[in-house]
């Protein structure tokens, strides 16, 4: 072969154009891979054996759910690889009516990361049903209840029944109790004098004091209207035994 100055300029032209297109080829892979379309993500239901279960009946209980005392928790996880970008469960509440929680923004979900989902409600509801999207393709078409946190239902409920209505009606029963202050009542000397109150006896001087109609007594306890009578009689008598003395004597005069 023969060496000119143009065989070395077209050696070098070839390199040139091998290192221009390797880059251009690598260039336009790169842009292929990077416009290729992201992985989809999934929607997936919960997985059916657990439809109808409450936190306190779930055989599998923890206290890591931030629920109150008086709730119940509910941890949700996703299987594989997979995490959490919705998540919609609702429940049937112990009395009556329903309830739906939704979490949809990523700071809904973990911690420690989105494939865990933490959901709290009232005690005794029951799980119906739970729909989920997932990134990418998750080796299952469900997700699971992981375990709960049961609560206890508050002892603090008020009672419905109201309460009875005092009666307004004042009783009828006197107090047996009498009053232990005496008034003072003038007498008919002027000196006033203490009048006991009702349930004590008023005391007399040298004996009781009869009830009305009755003729009061001596200080024996004898009535005065029988002593006045026998007093009377024994005058009467006694004038009488004058009367007769006199009339025996005077016939006797009389002869001497």
């Amino acid at each position: 072969m023969l060496n000119t100055p143009w065989g070395d300029t077209v050696s070098l032209r070839r390199k040139i154009t091998a290192v221009v297109g390797g880059s251009v080829f690598g260039l336009a892979a790169a842009v292929l891979i990077g416009a290729s379309p992201a992985a989809a993500d999934t929607t997936i239901t919960l997985h059916a054996s657990q439809v109808g279960a409450t936190a306190a009946d779930f055989p599998n209980h923890a206290t890591d759910c931030g629920n109150g005392p008086d709730e119940d928790g509910w941890h949700f996880v996703t299987l594989g690889q997979t995490e959490f970008v919705t998540l919609s469960v609702t429940f049937a509440l112990d009395g009556g009516g329903t309830l739906t929680v939704t979490l949809n923004q990523p700071g809904d979900f973990g911690p420690p990361d989105a494939k865990h989902a933490f959901v709290q409600t009232p005690v005794g509801a029951t799980l119906q049903s739970g729909t989920a999207t997932v990134t990418g393709s998750p080796p299952q078409n469900f997700f699971n209840l992981s375990h709960t946190c049961p609560g206890t239902p508050s002892s603090e409920t008020p009672s419905e029944t109201p309460s009875e209505t005092p009666s307004e009606t004042p009783s009828e029963t006197p107090s047996e109790t009498p009053s232990e202050t005496p008034s003072e009542t003038l007498s008919e000397s002027g000196t006033p004098s203490e009048t006991p109150s009702a349930g004590e006896t008023s005391p007399s001087v040298g004996g009781t004091t009869p009830p009305a109609g009755e003729l009061p007594h001596t200080g024996a306890g004898f009535p005065i209207g029988v002593a006045a009578l026998i007093a009377v009689v024994l005058l009467a008598t006694g004038g009488l035994l004058m009367v007769m003395s006199g009339a025996i004597h005077l016939p006797y005069r009389r002869r001497h």
